[in-house]
C-alpha cells in the first residue's frame, strides 16, 4: 500500500471514530431526552413507580395513552382513538 493510500485509510479510521462518538452523544442525549418527557408523562398519571418496575403489559399501555395510539382492543377509549376507528 502507498503512503497515499495509508493516508486515506487513516483518515477514513478517524472520520469513522469521530461519526461513531458522534452519534453516541446524539443517542445519548436523545435517551436522556426521551426518558425526561416519559417521566414527566407518568408524574402526570400519577405514575409513581421507576420504570423497570412496571410490567410491559402496563408500559405498552401507558406507552399507547402517551403517544394516543389506542386500538379498539384497548380498555382505555378516548375520543381520538374512537375517531381513528
Amino acid at each position: 500500500m502507498s503512503s497515499a493510500e495509508e493516508a486515506t485509510s487513516e483518515d477514513e479510521v478517524e472520520i469513522e471514530k469521530l461519526l461513531q462518538a458522534q452519534k453516541s452523544r446524539n443517542t445519548q442525549y436523545k435517551t436522556k431526552s426521551d426518558l425526561n418527557a416519559w417521566t414527566k408523562f407518568c408524574e402526570s398519571l400519577k405514575e409513581s413507580r421507576a420504570i423497570v418496575n412496571i410490567p410491559a403489559k402496563e408500559l405498552d399501555l401507558l406507552h399507547s395513552v402517551c403517544t394516543g395510539d389506542l386500538g379498539q382492543d384497548s380498555p382505555i377509549q378516548t375520543s381520538r382513538s374512537v375517531n381513528k376507528n
